[in-house]
């Protein structure tokens, strides 16, 4: 049974091939990462990008 946020690998595999099908230049597996990578890539300046990425790895211990 799969946690919370994640996804099996089933469905990551077809994500996986569906790309490989495709000629996009990445693939990104998911609505929760999808959504990440447009704020985080395109919509917040890099500054608070890296002060969120921060302050969640620190949260984590890494």
């Amino acid at each position: 049974m799969n946690t919370r946020g994640t996804r099996s690998t089933e469905a990551v595999a077809t994500t996986v091939l569906r790309a490989l099908a495709g000629n996009g230049p990445a693939v990104i597996d998911g609505r929760t990462n999808a959504l990440n990578a447009l704020l985080f890539g395109r919509l917040l300046p890099t500054r608070l990008s890296l002060a969120v990425a921060r302050r969640i790895m620190a949260r984590r211990g890494v």
